[in-house]
């Protein structure tokens, strides 16, 4: 201003100065928090994709094991039904 003191315009340059620091700080911080908040997106997708696989990995397994106990069942019954059969003939060829 055109009656200010070079000393009151110093001073306002400071401020001015001081201003524009404090808002590149903060434009700083803004943007470590921005990349920080991205890493750790990242990070969780990355955790959820590793989460889907060994579900896909545990439900592939529970099928295979599932499969596996159906034909032990189907075997027992064949072999029961072999057993069934084999103590049965006798007892029919006697005519029991």
């Amino acid at each position: 201003m055109a009656g200010d003191s070079v000393e009151g315009q110093q001073r306002r340059r400071g401020r001015s100065i001081d201003r524009r620091r404090c808002r590149a700080r903060q434009g700083q911080d803004f943007a470590g928090e921005a990349m920080d908040a991205s890493a750790d997106a990242a990070g969780d997708r990355n955790r959820a994709e590793q989460m889907q696989r060994l579900v896909g990995w545990v439900i592939d397994g529970l099928k295979d094991a599932t499969e596996s106990h159906q034909h032990a069942l189907e075997t027992v019954r064949q072999t029961m039904a072999i057993v069934d059969q084999t103590q049965l003939a006798p007892l029919l060829a006697s005519g029991r």
